[in-house]
Formats: C-alpha cells, sequence, structure tokens
C-alpha cells in the first residue's frame, strides 16, 4: 500500500532530479555563451591580423635600378619565387645525365642518380 511517506520520497527525489536538472543546464548555458564569446573573439582577432597583414609593406630586400633609371625593388617573397622557378629550370635531370655521358660517363640511368647525380665521370 503506498502511504503518504511514499509519495513524499519520490516527490523528493523527483524535485532533486529537477534541482540537478538545472544546475546542469545553467550550466551548459553558461558553456555556450563563453563559446559564443570565443568565437566573436577569434573572429576579431583575425580580422585584425588580416587588417595589420594589408597595412604592413613588405621590406624590401634588394633595389636595382633599371635602364629607365627606375629604382626596382624587389621583395623578399619575389626573390624566393624567381630562385625557385630559376632552380627548377636550371637542373633538368635528363639533360644533366646527357651532359655527363657526352662527358665520357660510364653508368647507367639508375646508378648514376644512386651516385647522387655527378655532373662529370
Amino acid at each position: 500500500m503506498i502511504t503518504d511517506y511514499h509519495i513524499q520520497i519520490i516527490v523528493g527525489k523527483i524535485n532533486k532530479l529537477i534541482e540537478v536538472q538545472s544546475e546542469i543546464l545553467s550550466r551548459l548555458t553558461n558553456i555556450a555563451e563563453r563559446t559564443e564569446e570565443l568565437e566573436q573573439l577569434k573572429q576579431t582577432m583575425e580580422t585584425i591580423m588580416e587588417q595589420e597583414q594589408k597595412t604592413v609593406p613588405e621590406t624590401p630586400q634588394s633595389v636595382t635600378i633599371t635602364e629607365s633609371g627606375e629604382p626596382k625593388v624587389s621583395t623578399t617573397k619575389e626573390n624566393e619565387a624567381s630562385k625557385t622557378k630559376d632552380s627548377a629550370k636550371k637542373f633538368n635531370k635528363t639533360q644533366a645525365f646527357k651532359d655527363y655521358k657526352a662527358a665520357g660517363g660510364e653508368l647507367s640511368w639508375n646508378k648514376w642518380k644512386a651516385a647522387g647525380m655527378p655532373l662529370v665521370p
């Protein structure tokens, strides 16, 4: 038989569950608000960094005078890009192997590559 005592115990447990769930909900709400604040802060920082990158000019690495008398300033990024393009154009494995063979090299292609691609025999 269910008495008033048993009902009070069940109601007390339900009230305790409601309190715990309310606490969990409030903590989750706080976490969500902090996450939104962090996202806004992150977006603000990204915007600031983009603006600073746009406003800070690149420091010139070298200045050359052209035939027209106008100075030409080349930046570090331009120099690195031209170096990689030049190095890619300068070293052609096939041409290097042909030059090696023309100079009297006797190694096959694979042995020549394994030897470090020497230019002279």
